[in-house]
């Protein structure tokens, strides 16, 4: 899986973007090899988590890890598909740690002079929701493979 899920990504993202263009957009013609090659690195780069919380306020603030920039760095140099599969999965051999994520562990016991309760409560909030993410044990059955 480690190995082709590149290739299949790369694949599945030119065939998105040559049918944008000629199906969406209606173009005259296919884009030609560059542009795709273009298009698909454009697609790469790009990196998408939430920064903001109503409630927590920044969610990389006071040690947290949350937002787009956290997520490009680890995705660009840690990721892999499959990493800590929790079924023993993982294409390292790696076993499933359930504390891998550990992106608001800072905020279990959110305190501080400057912040609201209503802001300190959010961050435990988050951090308890983290954990229990991290440890609640699901039963899969009935999933054929």
């Amino acid at each position: 899986m480690l190995a082709t899920f590149p290739t299949y990504l790369a694949d599945d993202l030119t065939q998105q973007a040559i049918d944008a263009i000629t199906i969406h957009a209606q173009a005259a013609q296919a884009p030609s090899a560059a542009q795709l090659t273009d298009i698909l690195q454009f697609e790469l780069g790009l990196y998408t988590a939430q920064s903001y919380d109503n409630d927590a306020g920044r969610l990389h603030a006071d040690g947290a890890y949350g937002g787009p920039g956290y997520v490009a760095k680890v995705l660009s140099i840690a990721y892999y598909p499959g990493i800590n599969d929790s079924l023993g999965a993982d294409p390292n051999g790696l076993p499933f740690d359930p504390n891998a994520m550990q992106l608001f562990s800072a905020w279990a016991d959110a305190r501080s002079d400057r912040d609201t309760g209503r802001r300190e409560q959010a961050r435990r909030d988050i951090a308890a929701g983290e954990t229990l993410f991290d440890s609640a044990p699901v039963q899969i059955s009935n999933v054929r493979g």
